[in-house]
């Protein structure tokens, strides 16, 4: 329906209000016909176009396509599957793609504490790499994220000191950018820069430590605590109130964990993502800690702990190698122990 402007002045307010909403429900009929002549799918389609500049791959595409990551040849089958969890959610929906928890709600934690050598920084190098894709099919990433247009958006590695998490980004992550054909036409870091890496669209990925606070001022949508339970513990600390487990000490996984979830809540909600891998430490750790809140029912996490067998293919062992499994802990030995009393299983390819 519409009025006149003298017709409209001669209304009441009722009236008035109810040609308003008729007005609001006409556009939205011309929207959703609009829509579905340009698209065939509806204005969720549309919705999604002024999203993405192109559709993104979903993870299992991207892992495989020769022309993206291709890495099906490579990837320990507990990596992708850990992947192929994190990220199963729709790849058109607005965000990083990410899958519903176990425990409920959308993933926006991940805590693997992986023995050593079972392809931990393979995994993180892998996630962020896909998160960059996902972020340059975007039109503007900020917007696309809640954020003000023209933001900077920023994938932080935070290890326990700089150069290791820089080691991470400048060799792992870029080795996986300069063999992908997707990103050589489409999305490749500002060159020459060597303190991060600097993208098109505003797009940073970002070094750190667990000391350093640089990191906490920038709009992080995803971030990798790497060596989680190996980050400094200082006993009888003045900032022993970032560590509530024990009261006497100071982590710095504990409050570099709290202030990046607390950010990354307030400015993306559930888009928002942490990894927080590390192998264990000692019982009640951080890693541990955080395991220990999954199994106890925490919403929007994924966690899980595995022995290198686990995570590894048969294939990657010598043939006739074998090994000694105790089922209850998952703990692997060379040899029986002389003290161990439990069920032991063999395992041999």
């Amino acid at each position: 329906m519409s009025l006149t402007k003298s017709a409209r002045e001669h209304l009441s307010p009722a009236a008035s209000a109810q040609a308003y909403h008729g007005a609001l429900d006409q556009f939205g009929q011309h929207l959703q016909r609009f829509a579905e002549r340009r698209t065939g799918r509806g204005p969720d389609r549309l919705l999604r176009s002024v999203v993405w500049d192109q559709e993104p791959h979903g993870i299992t595409d991207w892992l495989d396509d020769p022309d993206c990551c291709d890495v099906s040849a490579h990837i320990y089958p507990g990596v992708r599957r850990t992947l192929e969890a994190v990220f199963s959610g729709d790849p058109l929906e607005p965000g990083l793609g990410t899958g519903e928890s176990p425990n409920g709600g959308r993933i926006t934690e991940v805590t693997l504490c992986w023995g050593i050598g079972s392809g931990k920084s393979f995994l993180t190098a892998l996630a962020i790499q896909y998160i960059l894709h996902r972020l340059g099919c975007m039109r503007d990433p900020a917007t696309a994220l809640g954020l003000a247009p023209r933001s900077e958006v920023v994938i932080a590695n935070v290890s326990v000191n700089e150069d290791q998490a820089k080691n991470v980004i400048f060799s792992d992550v870029m080795e996986r950018i300069r063999g992908s054909k997707w990103f050589e036409h489409n999305f490749l870091p500002q060159p020459g820069v060597r303190s991060e890496l600097r993208f098109p669209k505003r797009v940073r990925v970002f070094p750190g430590n667990s000391t350093s606070k640089k990191v906490l001022g920038l709009n992080v949508i995803a971030s990798v605590i790497d060596e989680a339970a190996f980050h400094a513990e200082v006993k009888d600390s003045a900032r022993a109130y970032a560590n509530p487990e024990n009261p006497d000490n100071f982590s710095g996984a504990t409050e570099l964990y709290a202030a990046l979830q607390a950010r990354g809540q307030s400015r993306f909600g559930d888009k928002y993502l942490m990894f927080l891998v590390s192998s264990p430490l000692f019982m009640g750790d951080f890693i541990q800690t955080k395991l220990q809140e999954f199994a106890q029912g925490a919403k929007g996490m994924l966690a899980g702990h595995a022995a290198q067998w686990e995570i590894k293919p048969v294939s990657a062992y010598p043939s006739g190698e074998s090994f000694f499994i105790d089922p209850l802990t998952k703990r692997i030995y060379d040899r029986i122990p002389e003290d161990f009393t439990g069920e032991v299983k063999r395992w041999e390819r």
